[in-house]
């Protein structure tokens, strides 16, 4: 009796420890991080960036081609074209060290130049789908 007890107590302690591992699993729903928790992650990381900048005034937290995946990732997400000069202002990144990191960024096809065709002094500036899945799983990483 006392047997038959501890296999009964064995299988469902298997069970159960089959459940725990598959719902810890990746693949589970809950823990999947949604676009949306992404771009949370990426305005949440975006704006301690500045806040550091802030509270620690003239020392260099630059964090230049990270700061330039948000951006650009952040603007993605909402639905925003961004434009050379319109990145890196809330970031303060000078325009010459701004023109270096696209090109960097560019190289490793991580983003990309398209030339405005109303303006042609405008050239938006995007992120490639690399840069986009890659953006993702570092933010998902963040998120969990």
């Amino acid at each position: 009796m006392v047997r038959e007890q501890l296999l009964a107590l064995a299988r469902a302690l298997s069970e159960l420890a089959n459940v725990t591992t598959d719902e810890s699993d990746e693949s589970h729903p809950r823990h999947k991080p949604t676009k949306a928790d992404l771009l949370q992650e990426a305005r949440h990381q975006f704006k301690a960036q500045l806040l550091r900048e802030a509270h620690f005034e003239g020392l260099p937290f630059h964090e230049t081609g990270w700061e330039i995946l948000l951006e650009l990732y952040i603007a993605e997400a909402e639905g925003r074209k961004l434009n050379v000069t319109a990145i890196g202002l809330d970031g303060h990144i000078p325009n010459a060290t701004l023109v270096r990191w696209i090109a960097l960024l560019e190289h490793r096809q991580l983003v990309f130049r398209q030339p405005d065709t109303i303006d042609r002094r405008r050239t938006w500036i995007g992120l490639t789908s690399l840069g986009s899945e890659k953006l993702d799983l570092c933010l998902r990483e963040c998120v969990r």
